[in-house]
């Protein structure tokens, strides 16, 4: 599976994209909504899934949700937070939400459904 992983925390990005790997998984990582829609735009290749941090210092995670979308509305896409977040309607049926923190067994659990 070849994943989008956007989260501007370095840490984290770097443990679950390393996780990630590891479980057989492609991850193509950003640390900003910048450089997110920057490899959106550049055509990051196909994707099957993308994991969203909803609040990044320059935007949010929405923006990039629908501009994945936009490439592809059949790609996986989850929300990841550490807030009560309901999405908006027109993202309700194809955005799953993950609350932080949460283990990276999860993540492969939610990917994988």
């Amino acid at each position: 599976m070849r994943i989008l992983l956007v989260d501007d925390e370095p840490s984290l990005l770097q443990l679950l994209g390393q996780y990630l790997t590891r479980a057989g998984h492609v991850v193509i990582d950003a640390n900003s909504c910048r450089s997110a829609m920057a490899l959106l735009q550049k055509g990051p290749g196909h994707l099957d899934a993308a994991v969203i941090d909803l609040d990044l210092p320059d935007g949010s995670g929405e923006d990039i949700v629908r501009a994945v979308l936009d490439l592809d509305p059949n790609i996986r896409t989850i929300m990841a937070t550490g807030y009560f977040y309901e999405p908006p309607q027109e993202l309700r049926d194809r955005l799953a939400v993950l609350h932080k923190p949460y283990l990276p067994r999860a993540l492969v659990a939610l990917l994988q459904k």
